[in-house]
C-alpha cells in the first residue's frame, strides 16, 4: 500500500518514515508568466555582464598594448644586432670599421634599412651611426622612435656599440649613462 505524504512517496515495504529518492512531479501547470521569464536575461544581468566585459578589456588593453610595443621594440633590436655583426666582418676583412653608413659606396656597410621583410621604417627613423676613427677605432648605432609613432619616444631610443654595450637611450644623447638608461 502506498501513501502519499506532501511531496514524498512513502512505501509500506520501507522502513517508516524514510523517503523515496525522487520527489513527486506536480501536477500544476507553471505561471504563464514564469515561463517568459525563463526564456531570456533581464537588462540587469545584461548590464552586469557588460560592466564585467569592460573591467576586463580595461586591465586587458594596456597588457596588450605593452606587449605589442615590445614586439616592435625587439624588431628594432634585432636590426641593430644584424647591424652591429656586419660591422664587425667588415672591421675583420678591412680592419677599420665602415664610417660612411649604409648602401653599396665605398667605406659603406651593405646593408638597408630596414631589411627586407621587416617594417622598423614604420617604427624607428632612420639609424644614426656614428663611427670612432680611435684609437681603438668603434661605432655606435642608434635608432630613435618616431615622433607619434607606436614606439613612441618614452620608450626611448635603441643603441649598440662596438664594445657589444646594448642600451635604450632615454635621453637620447647615444650615449649610455647608467643613471638613465636601459641596458637590453
Amino acid at each position: 500500500m502506498i501513501r502519499q505524504s506532501r511531496s514524498f512517496l512513502f512505501v509500506r515495504s520501507a522502513p517508516h518514515g524514510v523517503p523515496c529518492s525522487a520527489p513527486r512531479a506536480a501536477n500544476r501547470h507553471p505561471d504563464p508568466r514564469a515561463r517568459l521569464d525563463a526564456r531570456g536575461f533581464t537588462l540587469i544581468e545584461l548590464m552586469i555582464v557588460v560592466f564585467i566585459l569592460g573591467i576586463l578589456a580595461a586591465v586587458a588593453y594596456p597588457s596588450y598594448v605593452a606587449y605589442v610595443v615590445r614586439g616592435y621594440r625587439s624588431e628594432g633590436q634585432q636590426w641593430l644586432q644584424d647591424f652591429a655583426q656586419r660591422q664587425e666582418q667588415i672591421f675583420l676583412d678591412r680592419r677599420a670599421y665602415a664610417t660612411a653608413g649604409l648602401g653599396n659606396g665605398a667605406n659603406q656597410l651593405p646593408m638597408l634599412f630596414p631589411e627586407p621583410g621587416t617594417s622598423a621604417n614604420q617604427r624607428y627613423n632612420a639609424p644614426n651611426i656614428v663611427a670612432i676613427v680611435g684609437p681603438p677605432a668603434g661605432f655606435v648605432a642608434c635608432l630613435q622612435p618616431l615622433d607619434g609613432g607606436p614606439v613612441g619616444a618614452a620608450d626611448g631610443g635603441l643603441c649598440i656599440d662596438s664594445t657589444g654595450l646594448r642600451w635604450r637611450d632615454m635621453n637620447s644623447n647615444g650615449s649610455f649613462e647608467a643613471g638613465t638608461d636601459l641596458q637590453w
